[in-house]
């Protein structure tokens, strides 16, 4: 009867533990990010570049962004908006961290100006997303120039899910290089991890 007695408060302690962790106020919810590192930044380096993809749960972005996020009706008025959207953002820049892409190796001078046209401009129609049988389109990027002042350039990205009531599947995010030599990139995000997510509340 003693071990009975025993096991059931380590056992309610556990159950408590992971509900709390699924509604978390924002203080809460900043610690979890940092705390999730490993499930939410993915790196490989190929070619001499080091590619980091960072997913970015739709309610760390708001709160991230939000001034002023005060109630819940703003909070759920900011989710409608993101419902539905994969939000992701991939730092490129050399292995040695010395040099941005757009910098790196680079064989003539020429070859800068090719790669920001690129990335400005060409690079979205390589992005996309693969979830179970649907392949999603880039539907907003944007490209981050910081002029080598730090040694990463950033593309952000949003993807569109075709039903964003549906729990997830393992996602895919697929970049098909074409200027770096580093061929098709993949990184995978677990559909266990993905469905999840904490949800933030304005306590």
């Amino acid at each position: 009867m003693r071990k009975l007695l025993f096991i059931i408060p380590v056992v309610s302690l556990v159950l408590l533990s992971c509900s709390d962790r699924r509604t978390l106020s924002p203080e809460q919810y900043i610690a979890w990010a940092k705390a999730s590192q490993k499930e939410l930044i993915k790196t490989k380096e190929i070619n001499g570049y080091r590619f980091t993809l960072k997913f970015q749960p739709a309610e760390l972005l708001i709160l991230k962004n939000a001034e002023g996020l005060t109630s819940e009706d703003a909070l759920d008025s900011m989710k409608k908006i993101q419902k539905g959207i994969v939000n992701l953002v991939m730092d490129i820049g050399s292995t040695d961290n010395q040099q941005s892409l757009l910098r790196a190796n680079l064989a003539v001078e020429e070859e800068y100006y090719q790669r920001m046209y690129y990335y400005t401009t060409d690079v979205q129609k390589d992005l996309y997303l693969v979830e179970g049988k649907d392949t999603l389109p880039c539907v907003f990027y944007h490209f981050e120039q910081t002029f080598n002042i730090t040694p990463v350039n950033s593309m952000i990205m949003e993807f569109e899910r075709k039903d964003p009531n549906a729990p997830y599947k393992d996602i895919y995010f697929i970049y098909e290089d074409r200027i770096l030599n580093a061929g098709i990139i993949k990184f995978q995000y677990k559909k266990s991890f993905l469905n999840n997510l904490p949800k933030l509340k304005i306590l």
